[in-house]
C-alpha cells in the first residue's frame, strides 16, 4: 500500500471546551496520511489516476473551517469519515494538533487511524 501525506495544514476553526474558545477561531494543524495504490498513476504519469492532494487539502480545510467541535478527537474522527466517503483511500491517519492548548507545552495532538 502506498501513502500520500499532507503535513502541517493550518486551519482556523472554533475548537475547545472553554467559553473563550467558543468565541474566537484558533489555529489547528492537520496532518493526513492517505493509503491507496499509486501504481496506475506511476505507470501513466497522469494525475487523473491518483488522489489529488490539493483537492484533499481544500476539502479538509473547508470542512474544518466550517466546523465547531469541542474536542480535537471529535474533529479528527469527523474529518476522517468525510475523507473516506469522498476519496478512494483504503486507510488514513489523521492528526489534529492544537498548539498552545496546554501551558508550558508546545503542542497537544490526537492521531487516529481509520479504514474502510
Amino acid at each position: 500500500m502506498d501513502k500520500i501525506s499532507i503535513e502541517g495544514l493550518a486551519v482556523e476553526t472554533i475548537i475547545g471546551v472553554h467559553d473563550w474558545e467558543r468565541e474566537q477561531k484558533q489555529t489547528v494543524m492537520i496532518d493526513l496520511q492517505l493509503f491507496t495504490s499509486t501504481d496506475a498513476a506511476a505507470r501513466s504519469d497522469d494525475v487523473a489516476h491518483t488522489i489529488g492532494y490539493g483537492d484533499v487539502a481544500r476539502y479538509a480545510t473547508e470542512f474544518v473551517e466550517s466546523s465547531h467541535f469541542n474536542l480535537i478527537e471529535s474533529l479528527a474522527s469527523a474529518l476522517s469519515e468525510r475523507i473516506l466517503e469522498r476519496f478512494p483511500v483504503t486507510r488514513l491517519n489523521v492528526t489534529v494538533s492544537k498548539p498552545g492548548a496546554v501551558e508550558n507545552a508546545g503542542n497537544v495532538s490526537v492521531s487516529i487511524e481509520r479504514s474502510r
